[in-house]
């Protein structure tokens, strides 16, 4: 996220007489914040909607040239692969090559090497934080908020900013935190969202009974106004520096990361609970969600999560 990246169209005519009403649309994935178009030679209307631009040069002639630099910025929703960057050119006189009136490019996410949030604080101690730094304040999001009814347990969303290899959680307390990079919460992709199993209270904290979901369960992002329904398809334990709780989706999936298992000697967490769940439905706010009704079944036809590196 925050990295610039600069898209150069040039826009010519390789006819022998004018081309009318020719008009440029450039289509920026959504991923990307449009920060500045600028033609040269001035004089082109440029308009901008949404992630959309359209450039009308009205009429071209075979000796104008036009160079159009956009200027984008990478914005959290950025989730690997990728996306395209797609550029197509419209006129109404005749065209003998329309084969060169489009164009597209393609922007591959990478995340490269990430570092897993440090494991939690030790159960029944209390831990004294500093302050935290201005730098690793997380994002307030207004009318996000997680629910899983099965835990009886509804907390805002807060996102943690990425830095250097990785995210600093320590500052949550009673909230889950979206870890930027990943899917942001009810998009297609991956979205890692992480809480305590233990606070710095020595308390219990908000995922402390993450690891008793089920196949089934259910889990609500509300997200102004619907409510994106997930349902767990599967509850692993996996080694604290595992990455696979960073694995691309193509569908809107939920990684719900926590701590377990504390080791006093080495005062460290010996496991994560990593908690997979996929979109099933998004409703208006105020429909009914059942804490343990699997879609199309009843509470007989749950089956046992998968457990990995089990102890």
């Amino acid at each position: 996220m925050g990295d610039t990246i600069v898209f150069t169209l040039v826009v010519t005519n390789n006819g022998t007489v004018d081309a009318d009403n020719v008009t440029v649309t450039d289509v920026v994935p959504a991923f990307l914040d449009i920060n500045s178009v600028v033609v040269a030679p001035a004089g082109p209307s440029v308009g901008i909607a949404g992630n959309t631009i359209t450039i009308d040069f009205g009429t071209v002639t075979p000796t104008d040239v036009y160079t159009v630099t956009v200027t984008t910025v990478v914005n959290s929703s950025a989730t690997p692969p990728g996306g395209t960057n797609n550029v197509t050119l419209t006129t109404t006189s005749p065209d003998s090559d329309p084969t060169n009136n489009v164009d597209d490019v393609t922007i591959s996410i990478v995340l490269g090497t990430l570092q897993v949030p440090d494991t939690g604080f030790a159960p029944g101690r209390v831990t004294n934080l500093p302050p935290q730094p201005a730098e690793n304040a997380y994002i307030a999001y207004d009318d996000l908020w997680l629910e899983i009814p099965a835990l009886g347990l509804e907390t805002t969303i807060v996102g943690v900013p990425r830095s250097g290899d990785g995210w600093d959680v320590s500052w949550l307390w009673g909230q889950a935190g979206y870890l930027y990079g990943t899917a942001f919460p009810t998009w297609s992709g991956n979205s890692v969202i992480t809480a305590h199993v233990s606070l710095p209270t020595g308390q219990a904290g908000p995922f402390e009974r993450l690891r008793t979901l089920r196949f089934g369960d259910r889990v609500v992002i509300h997200a102004w106004g619907l409510q994106h329904v997930y349902e767990i398809q599967a509850v692993d334990l996996v080694t604290p520096d595992d990455l696979e709780v960073f694995r691309h989706e193509e569908r809107s999936w939920l990684t719900l990361v926590t701590c377990l298992g504390y080791d006093e000697a080495q005062d460290t967490y010996r496991w994560r609970v990593a908690a997979r769940a996929v979109l099933v439905a998004i409703e208006d706010e105020g429909s009914s969600i059942s804490a343990r009704q699997p879609a199309g079944g009843t509470s007989d036809d749950r089956r046992s999560p998968s457990w990995q590196g089990g102890r």
